[in-house]
């Protein structure tokens, strides 16, 4: 059958041609203080590391064909001198240390600008590792705690550079561990702010896509439907080669089974990163999880249900430590649909229990991605809108399982569609969506933003209109960054990708209001995550006029 995806595919080609748009799994990496308190390896010259001193460094950097990079982005295998078990990698660098320290040493010039901070986009294959910094106010290193995974450090304290105004960076590996360093990245003031790139440009692709962090590293699952919009769906996954996500690697096809990879939803599980998402062909709700950790290879997709016309818009979250998927079946084009909650058996995803009714949605057939899933005080909760009874609703199991559902909770009584439900920095469940009078790309559609009134959602306060220009807030997607609500989604009226940012913790007003995309017509489907040390965003979202696959990081 062909249902919700063929109403948002419509949706989208109809906005190409209307005119309308004429113009963790591992946590994210902390943002270190490079004022650390120091460790007993924080002596001058990293004594017993191997690590040279600063004076050292400084003599080495002024030999021929060894200077300070003035690059601010450097290739892992771009160090400035290294410890001799250092192995490059193509433009890595694998440190991998036996019974003694293994060691990179970066240099940047800033040339003048005002140096901010460095990051290290690394992995981290076993154990942990320093970052170390200059101060040549006292002429010793300056020594993070461990890391593990793309870490990094402030650089705008007194006595960070030499009298020439060069600073170091050293990845420092104890005996035992291991790490790959990929990127190391100087930030200036004069810094050229990120812009988009394309991650896949192959046809028509980026369809129905979700962003996840794996292994410290921003990765996407999406449709690709390759060199025709009529051509039959692959479910596509690609991971960034670094935690900013300023380069990427090639895609991977996960299923080319018929028309297939629908609604994908990407999250990492027990480890590795796993998709649920339907095949069109047959009407099926599937779940596929990698073999490693980074998604380099995967497994065999898993039927987890196929009783009727199921999986449509697939929204996956952990639930007591195993999988669950929240998605609509629709059996034979009957009326109403049910939405179900399905729990896996296992921590993996390998087998997966009965579905559990959460609620019937009458008019299936206005339904586009209307329902999302979050963890709310220990429990899984639901936020969907029922079309035909005209209203947007939440609901929270009464058991940490998901095995039995509370009563449905009002939030507004409007048509609502394309929700997103988070828990703010309280713990209470918010909601942002989109809200008409008229139903899609009537001209009377808004983005509008509710929060629970407590911890479990028992009420939600009345709904605050986030931006009041007409059409916008298509797909949108909320998450946290800085303690506060920020909302990504599409607006219709000028075919661009938008971006809210709550003035407060509680986002009882929105005055920062942006446009993060304008090329074309584009920004639809987006999905938002945190980078790197958590300080900036990236957004992963399709472009609509070139029919690429697109993302930008360093939002803040």
């Amino acid at each position: 059958m062909r249902h919700t995806s063929t109403l948002l595919l419509g949706i989208l080609f109809a906005l190409s041609f209307s005119g309308c748009a004429a113009d963790s799994q591992p946590s994210p990496a902390k943002r270190l203080d490079s004022r650390a308190p120091e460790t007993a390896l924080a002596l001058t010259g990293l004594a017993g590391t191997g690590v040279p001193s600063l004076a050292e460094l400084d003599a080495l950097a002024l030999s021929p064909g060894r200077q300070a990079s003035a690059d601010n982005i450097l290739d892992g295998s771009a160090f400035l001198t290294a410890s001799p078990g250092a192995v490059p990698s193509g433009s890595s660098v694998v440190l991998s240390a036996g019974a003694s320290f293994e060691w990179a040493v970066y240099a940047f010039d800033p040339a003048g600008a005002q140096l901010l901070q460095v990051t290290v986009n690394q992995t981290n294959e076993v154990g942990q590792d320093y970052l170390a910094f200059p101060d040549y106010e006292t002429g010793r290193w300056l020594l993070s705690p461990p890391v593990s995974g793309s870490a990094g450090g402030n650089l705008d304290y007194p006595g960070a550079t030499n009298d020439a105004g060069v600073t170091y960076c050293a990845v420092v590996v104890p005996a035992g561990s291991s790490a790959t360093v990929n990127t190391v990245n100087f930030i200036t003031d004069d810094t050229p702010a990120p812009g988009p790139v394309t991650v896949d440009s192959d046809g028509s692709t980026g369809w129905f896509l979700r962003l996840a962090i794996v292994s410290g590293r921003p990765a996407i699952a999406y449709t690709d439907f390759g060199d025709s919009d009529g051509a039959d769906g692959d479910l596509n996954y690609v991971i960034a080669n670094d935690a900013q996500g300023t380069t990427w690697g090639t895609p991977v096809q996960v299923d080319t089974d018929g028309d297939t990879g629908h609604d994908a939803n990407l999250l990492v599980v027990n480890g590795n990163p796993a998709i649920a998402y339907q095949n069109f062909d047959l009407d099926t709700l599937k779940y596929v999880r990698a073999t490693d950790t980074t998604g380099t290879s995967w497994g065999t997709p898993v039927t987890v249900d196929s009783s009727g016309s199921v999986g449509h818009f697939p929204h996956m979250e952990i639930v007591n430590g195993r999988p669950a998927i929240v998605q609509l079946n629709w059996p034979d084009s009957l009326d109403p649909a049910v939405l179900n909650f399905i729990r896996a058996a296992d921590a993996d995803g390998t087998g997966w229990g009965s579905p559990v009714e959460i609620a019937q949605l009458s008019n299936p057939d206005d339904i586009s991605d209307n329902w999302s899933l979050a963890i709310v005080a220990g429990n899984p909760a639901v936020a969907y809108a029922d079309e035909n009874a005209g209203a947007l609703n939440y609901k929270r199991a009464t058991d940490a399982d998901g095995s039995t559902w509370g009563a449905a909770v009002p939030i507004s009584a409007g048509l609502a569609q394309w929700n997103s439900l988070l828990v703010d920095g309280d713990g209470r469940p918010c909601v942002a969506f989109y809200e008409s009078t008229g139903g899609p790309a009537s001209g009377t559609g808004q983005l509008f933003y509710s929060r629970g009134a407590d911890s479990t959602g028992s009420s939600f306060a009345a709904p605050v209109l986030v931006d009041d220009a007409a059409d916008t807030g298509f797909f949108n997607d909320a998450i946290l960054l800085n303690g506060k609500p920020v909302i990504a989604y599409y607006s219709l009226t000028d075919g661009a990708l938008r971006m809210a940012l709550a003035a407060d913790a509680a986002a009882t007003t929105w005055s920062d209001l942006r446009t993060l995309d304008t090329a074309g017509d584009t920004g639809a489907f987006p999905s938002l995550q945190p980078l790197g040390d958590g300080s900036s965003l990236g957004v992963a979202y399709h472009d609509v006029a070139s029919g690429d696959l697109r993302f930008l990081g360093g939002i803040n």
